[in-house]
């Protein structure tokens, strides 16, 4: 299952389901006799709080959507530093040693011999570090921004399924205009309860995905590797 795809999909389901509800409490208000004003006066109050209920719960929702990640996208990125970076930079670091050149021989001294074993090591130093403090640690905070992107999905799925039953439910005690106050209540109880589940994965995954990528950024620098040694010339 791909989880934007099963977001997406809800988040038409919950929309289709409000407006259902809309359409049921225009309609039972619309035909509200005189004598159960009262009933009006307390639909009113409580129409008000869910409205605002709703505008907040769609303006993080929207944000959310404007921005979506893609876990797939950011395991592809992983593999590929991994693949193309931190393999191949370890498979070349064994190879750049003075055991593994033509020139490591006994025979062979002097100041030029001492440059250009020592410059070998140099290489090999930075292809090691490009691989070890840089490449390796890329891969770790990828993998761990793709597992909280799951967690956050995860988490935003249950409280957009939440909200439907919520208002499902809402829908069900609505079936007369005396129980319209009732479904109201229902609906914004459990839409409470939802918005705060969102805002609080929304905090964990915001300051999860704040700590990967300062992890990034931290790999590259903190591994000096700023410019290629040079080669004996």
């Amino acid at each position: 299952m791909n989880l934007i795809d099963e977001i997406l999909r809800l988040v038409q389901e919950i929309q289709n389901t409000w407006q259902r509800f809309v359409n049921l409490v225009n309609g039972a208000l619309s035909s509200v006799p005189v004598f159960l004003q009262w009933v009006i006066d307390s639909v009113n109050r409580l129409w008000e709080q869910v409205v605002q209920m709703w505008n907040d719960f769609w303006e993080g929702v929207s944000d959310f959507l404007s921005r979506f990640g893609d876990p797939g996208a950011v395991a592809t990125a992983s593999a590929s530093w991994t693949s193309m970076v931190s393999q191949p930079a370890g498979e070349v670091a064994a190879t750049v040693t003075t055991g593994q050149l033509s020139a490591d021989d006994d025979a062979w001294s002097g100041d030029a011999a001492t440059k250009y074993r020592t410059r070998a090591g140099e290489q090999q130093a930075t292809i090691s570090a490009i691989r070890d403090e840089v490449a390796t640690k890329v891969v770790a905070a990828l993998d761990g921004m793709k597992l909280a992107m799951f967690v956050f999905y995860g988490a935003l799925i249950a409280a957009i399924l939440a909200l439907i039953g919520a208002i499902i439910g809402g829908l069900a005690s609505s079936a007369t205009i005396v129980g319209i106050p009732a479904g109201i209540v229902i609906i914004i109880g459990a839409g409470a309860i939802a918005i705060g589940a969102i805002v609080v994965a929304g905090m964990v995954f915001s300051g999860t995905a704040d700590q990967r990528a300062s992890e990034m950024r931290s790999a590259i620098t903190s591994a000096k590797v700023t410019s290629w040694p040079e080669f004996v010339v």
